[in-house]
């Protein structure tokens, strides 16, 4: 279940290795999910399902990180196993670095939509790529890709703050 630390943002998590332990068992469960084809959909997605604190800073560790990736990479796997007959479509983790709370697994239903969204990204060096950082490995037929993005936001005192993210995407290749 996805949640939201508001009032205890920066508490420690308790409970690491049950809540981990719970989430390879919703990546397992993956090949029992039907993406289904709406009329006015081109992509079916999955939040990742934990609390925020347990995968983003300054609450996690590496080690939890990768061990969440791992299990986005197991359940993206399985879904492109389970739509191997369906050539239209196309799976991919977006994960999002270092807050990876935004991450999910992304079902495109038409090859024309990924295309746009897989070719907008930028290569990043392959010593930024999350595979190097956090050591996992891809499953077969899935590249890296990513983005830098940075942008700034004011607060109510006037404050410019700088922000910056990345987004990858951990997809089928075309």
């Amino acid at each position: 279940m996805r949640r939201v630390s508001i009032h205890r943002a920066y508490a420690k998590v308790r409970g690491v290795g049950r809540r981990l332990k719970a989430l390879e068992q919703w990546a397992q469960s993956a090949d029992t999910w039907n993406p289904e084809v709406s009329e006015h959909e081109e992509f079916w997605h999955r939040r990742i399902p934990v609390l925020d604190r347990l995968v983003d800073p300054p609450t996690t560790t590496p080690q939890i990180q990768r061990q969440a990736i791992k299990s986005l990479l197991l359940a993206a796997q399985k879904l492109s196993d389970q739509l191997k007959d369906r050539p239209e479509c196309r799976v991919a983790v977006l994960l999002t670095l270092p807050d990876l709370f935004q991450s999910e697994i992304t079902v495109f239903f038409d090859q024309d939509y990924y295309k746009t969204f897989y070719y907008q990204q930028d290569l990043l060096p392959d010593s930024q790529k999350p595979s190097q950082r956090f050591g996992f490995e891809l499953p077969p037929g899935f590249v890296e890709l990513g983005n830098l993005v940075e942008w700034q936001t004011e607060t109510e005192d006037g404050e410019t703050i700088q922000c910056r993210e990345e987004w990858w995407t951990l997809g089928q290749a075309l």
